[in-house]
């Protein structure tokens, strides 16, 4: 297995390991939550303590399956003020993760710049968004097997909630 000293990253089998020092699919309780809020479409996001923490970046977060507690994503996100430092940083982390994982695709971005990289069942993405103003770094490890199994669980609890199973 090979390091990335920048954001201790491993890839062990199907998940791309610890990002941040928090690995995908591990029990949530495993790390101290600092803060929680939802992300646009409903989910809770836990904002953590990392454990291997980027330097510069403070703000880490994880989403977590409903029922059965595991980590599925971590993000790292950094406000900047200077889209142009932004989008520079962006293009830093694609360098060095490009050395660790292989290329990643370049997205269409209006006002950022947007990489994404998939492998196996692990989404890597590493972007800026930004406008006049205020823009925001993110740097997101997402395992999709574990995303799908968030989904279903979602999906069980609100069929539980409505009386759905006994109906159907």
């Amino acid at each position: 297995m090979k390091k990335l000293v920048l954001a201790g990253l491993v890839i062990s089998g199907l998940f791309a390991g610890d990002p941040f020092g928090v690995k995908l699919g591990d029990d949530f309780k495993n790390y101290k939550v600092i803060g929680k809020s939802e992300t646009t479409s409903g989910e809770t996001l836990y904002q953590i303590k990392a454990p291997k923490p980027v330097k510069n970046i403070k703000k880490y977060y994880t989403l977590v399956t409903p029922k059965t507690k595991k980590v599925y994503a971590v993000w790292a996100m950094k406000g900047y003020k200077d889209l142009g430092k932004c989008k520079k940083d962006v293009d830093n982390f694609k360098l060095i993760l490009e050395k660790k994982y292989g290329k990643f695709k370049s997205l269409i971005a209006f006002m950022g710049t947007t990489y994404i990289h998939i492998d196996n069942n692990t989404t890597i993405v590493d972007k800026c968004d930004g406008g006049i103003g205020e823009s925001v770094l993110y740097l997101q490890y997402t395992n999709k097997l574990l995303e799908e199994q968030a989904d279903e669980e979602t999906a069980e609890i609100k069929a539980e909630k409505n009386g759905w199973n006994d109906s159907l």
